[in-house]
């Protein structure tokens, strides 16, 4: 989102959501709470799903993440796809189950 790169770092036993400056090639910053995650941006705001089936709504600034809202919505062991979003509905699956979500 405009010259900060936001994404998982860390690996499997330390990940953080980080955020990096393109333009100095540095980090501006790392939270934890959250496991490996793919991300989808919307806008200014940054979809996040971790392998452990919570989603979360973030506005990340060159401060911090910023998580408006988080909740758990899939029940697999791993969960690694990149959520989708079509008009205001959020779709997200795993192994077993795929759901879909109106935001509003």
């Amino acid at each position: 989102i405009g010259d900060v790169i936001y994404g998982s770092t860390g690996g499997s036993r330390a990940p953080t959501v980080s955020a990096i400056d393109l333009n100095e090639g540095k980090f501006l910053w790392r939270e934890r709470g959250f496991g490996q995650s793919n991300y989808l941006s919307v806008g200014e705001r940054i979809i996040i799903l971790d392998e452990r089936g919570t989603l979360a709504l973030a506005h990340p600034t060159a401060q911090g993440l910023g998580i408006v809202g988080r909740q758990k919505i899939l029940s697999a062991e791993k969960v690694w796809t990149v959520p989708t979003m079509i008009g205001d509905t959020i779709y997200a699956r795993d192994q077993k189950e795929i759901v879909a979500l109106q935001l509003k």
